[in-house]
């Protein structure tokens, strides 16, 4: 998933630099991308959360004005609108789900791509220092910060504009609002945004699959020599191993970037799902470990357990399906599908499988040795 995200992201920026520069060879904003990314990953964990902070300060700052100016558009009346627009797009135009339930389905894998990255906050729980108190708070902001950032733009841009409108000349509904609400420079702004958005999601993704290696060769589940780490206690060698991976991105960006920019959205799409099977079976195994008396009962429960499992567990098997039938996305599904495969052999094969941590503790453990 890690490699499919960072390889559509380097396909991205230079379409985004092209924006200013439109003769300029997209091979050179990939290339630059990539050493940019790459150099950042090999500062202090403080000087990377710098840039992380500012990367993620623009996007977070120009989503809100999108609100307060699509809000006010809504129901005040501002720029090119100068009587409120109200709500009644919303329904407008044939309604919900105009093109149907086939409609809906066939954008499930790019709303999973964009969805994507949660799960990522269990990477982080060997780096806390109280992982019970901590992770669950951020858990629980998730839900918040999708119904601000996501659902609340969402709203906003489909209360102004008919759903058959949203893009149009400007591309962006971003542009589209900050154009309507008077500010002529929108499109150069929200170009920039989107911008370091792509580089935000390249440099936090290439972070994380760094560490995942590294924890996986700590647990003699991947080749020793990437538990190399320099003066600044990074694990370069897990860098470079995944940064030469990421060099065929920056080579495929010569070729239909769109084309592959679809197939990488199927494959961190499938990658996602897949993910999400392994949570919710390893979650299966802890309550049988929970009824057993293996374990001691964690305080930060899922409701409802277990019919919120199979309806999770549902959702993400039309979700494979949709993303194997569609068109643009069956290529990277197949890719993951491959990919998976190869690893769960070599995982096998090697014999990595006899370092795995087996998890029968003892009967009174903390469900932080699990």
């Amino acid at each position: 998933m890690i490699w499919a995200v960072c390889t559509a992201e380097i396909i991205a920026a230079p379409i985004f630099m092209q924006f200013w520069l439109p003769d300029t060879p997209r091979l050179l904003w990939s290339f630059l991308a990539f050493l940019l990314i790459v150099g950042l990953n090999f500062m202090a964990v403080h000087n990377f959360g710098e840039f992380e902070f500012w990367f993620a300060m623009i996007k977070i700052v120009a989503i809100v004005g999108m609100i307060f100016f699509g809000g006010l558009m809504i129901f005040v009346g501002i720029g090119q609108f100068s009587e409120p627009v109200g709500i009644s797009n919303l329904w407008n135009n044939g309604g919900f789900f105009p093109k149907g339930a086939f409609g809906f389905l066939m954008a499930l894998p790019f709303c999973i791509y964009a969805y994507g990255g949660s799960e990522m906050i269990g990477n982080t729980a060997g780096e806390v220092q109280n992982p019970e108190k901590t992770l669950a708070k951020a858990i629980n902001n998730i839900f918040l910060r999708i119904l601000i950032f996501y659902v609340g733009s969402l709203f906003v841009v489909m209360c102004i504009f008919p759903w058959d409108q949203v893009g149009g000349t400007f591309g962006s509904p971003f542009v589209q609002v900050f154009h309507y609400a008077g500010i002529q420079e929108a499109a150069g702004i929200m170009n920039f945004v989107v911008l370091t958005s792509a580089l935000s999601s390249f440099n936090s993704n290439l972070f994380a699959g760094t560490r995942m290696v590294f924890n996986l060769a700590e647990q003699h589940q991947a080749p020793q020599w990437l538990r190399k780490t320099n003066s600044n206690s990074i694990p370069y060698r897990c860098v470079l191993a995944i940064a030469a991976s990421l060099c065929v991105g920056v080579v495929l960006s010569l070729f239909v970037p769109q084309d592959v920019f679809s197939a990488m959205v199927g494959a961190g799409s499938t990658s996602i799902m897949l993910t999400y099977i392994i949570i919710l079976v390893s979650h299966h195994r802890y309550r049988r470990m929970l009824a057993a008396g293996k374990v001691t009962r964690s305080s930060f429960r899922l409701p409802l357990y277990p019919f919120t499992t199979w309806i999770a567990g549902a959702f993400i098997v039309v979700s494979l399906a949709v993303i194997a039938y569609g068109e643009t996305t069956r290529i990277g599904f197949g890719v993951a599908l491959v990919l998976y495969g190869v690893l769960t052999a070599i995982y096998f094969l090697s014999g990595m499988n006899k370092h795995s941590i087996i998890l029968e503790p003892q009967k009174g453990c903390s469900q932080h040795e699990l």
